[in-house]
């Protein structure tokens, strides 16, 4: 993979190999734990998160989620262990004419 920043027209270099990415649903739960990396456009600093591993790490029905979670929310508010990202899952949803709207969480 070699991501180009769009704007800058310059290769993305890693940042962060590691960081931890907490999935969550659109309702506002922890849904998914996942280890990534972070890329930054050396030129104007756009960041993306990109090289997922192939499965979660953690998954909210596994037994263990929510100690797990709290340990990343720990190391999210203590800065060790390198970063932690929250991202929210999109809903798309299609009307009845085949179009489509993406609804965020508020």
């Amino acid at each position: 993979m070699r991501p180009i920043c769009a704007s800058c027209a310059i290769e993305y270099a890693v940042e962060t190999c590691g960081a931890t990415v907490v999935v969550m649903q659109s309702s506002g739960k922890p849904y998914e734990l996942w280890q990534a990396d972070v890329w930054y456009c050396p030129s104007c600093g756009h960041e993306i998160i990109s090289g997922f591993a192939n499965n979660p790490y953690c998954v909210h029905y596994e037994s263990n989620f929510a100690i797990e979670f709290a340990k990343v929310m720990e190391r999210k508010h203590t800065g060790t262990y390198g970063p932690v990202y929250l991202v929210y899952e999109s809903v798309i949803i299609r009307d009845a004419h085949g179009g489509i709207t993406e609804c965020l969480p508020q």
